[in-house]
Parts: structure tokens; sequence; C-alpha cells
């Protein structure tokens, strides 16, 4: 199960990701996720599927540091977004449980 600072790691070392899948990784959180999208910029394809410490700003980091995201999953998150950033509106599947 990763943590932030394995996601740092991952920003530092692997800046050509472009998919990479969280599911289930309920130790991650805003910081981590905000760290990761710096280092990863050409991510294409992410799941943060119940990642519960995952909420507004990590996805707003995403929509904002990762310009070639296309899809994104959010599925089960209750995180208190109430609406993607605009950036990401076209690409998201969020659904709540």
């Amino acid at each position: 199960m990763y943590k932030d600072v394995q996601l740092l790691h991952i920003s530092e070392k692997c800046r050509s990701l472009v998919q990479l899948d969280l599911t289930w990784c309920e130790k991650i959180t805003d910081l981590g996720i905000t760290n990761m999208s710096k280092g990863c910029s050409n991510l294409t394809d992410l799941s943060l599927a119940y990642c519960e410490g995952v909420g507004s700003p990590g996805v707003t980091a995403i929509a904002e540091n990762c310009p070639h995201i296309h899809t994104l999953d959010l599925t089960g998150e209750p995180h208190t977004l109430v609406s993607p950033p605009r950036p990401l509106n076209h690409v998201m599947r969020h659904t709540v449980e």
C-alpha cells in the first residue's frame, strides 16, 4: 500500500509515467497527490478509487499539473468534491457509493 512518501519517490524517479493505479491506497493524502502530480505531469490515466485521504485539493492539483490526463477514476470517493475543476470536466469518472 502506497503512502505519501512513496508518491514523492515516484514523482522524483518516474517523470515519464503515464499510467498509475492507486486504487485502495487509503494512506495517501492530498499532499502526496499534489507532489506526485508536479513530478509526473505526463500522466494520462490515474485511478484514485477508494483513496479516502484524497479530496478536492488533490484533484485540483491533478487538473493544474497534469494537462494530458484523460482518465481519472474517483470511484467510491465520498470527498467534498462538489464538481470537478474545469480542466477535468470531460475526463472524470466519479461514482459515489
